[in-house]
């Protein structure tokens, strides 16, 4: 494998290690009480294992012809898909205040959806609405965090009381 990957992904296996050990030091609490490093502390562990998964790869895997190929031809980076993901992740937060959890996250997941080229715009939107709608569920009633709550998301809240 070239350097370059080897470099990659003895970085991202440090950072995995940094990350999961930060998360660590927060209480972890119990499956039926999580702490607030209960959840970080799982992705920490999952992350690890893929970084791990890569590494050993890079060291030690062998490349199919296939993968050699498809990497041997240089992919021209769309710096616009780029920025675009990376700005709608800076104004998220900003969002937030403005237009609460639910509008804020279904216009920047389907944002990024656009900007990913993600099948159809109809079908963008759908799953934009999917993916918020399941990680309100989540978050506000299984989880219990308290998220940015406007009329909308207090109407939905009080669904089922």
């Amino acid at each position: 494998m070239p350097k370059k990957e080897k470099i990659t992904a003895s970085v991202l296996w440090a950072f995995s290690l940094i990350y999961l050990y930060g998360c660590l030091r927060l209480k972890l609490g119990t499956l039926n009480n999580p702490g607030p490093g209960f959840i970080p502390a799982l992705v920490g562990i999952l992350l690890l294992l893929c970084t791990g998964t890569y590494l050993y790869k890079a060291f030690k895997g062998k490349r199919s012809e296939k993968e050699t190929t498809e990497k041997s031809t240089e992919r021209e980076v769309n710096y616009q898909i780029v920025f675009g993901i990376v700005g709608s992740i800076i104004f998220y937060p900003f969002l937030l205040g403005y237009l609460k959890f639910l509008v804020a996250t279904l216009i920047t997941v389907f944002l990024m959806l656009v900007l990913l080229r993600f099948k159809t715009l109809t079908f963008s939107f759908l799953t934009a609405i999917g993916i918020t709608v399941i990680s309100f569920v989540i978050f506000a009633r299984l989880l219990g965090v308290v998220l940015p709550s406007g009329i909308l998301e207090e109407l939905i809240f009080q669904v089922g009381y």
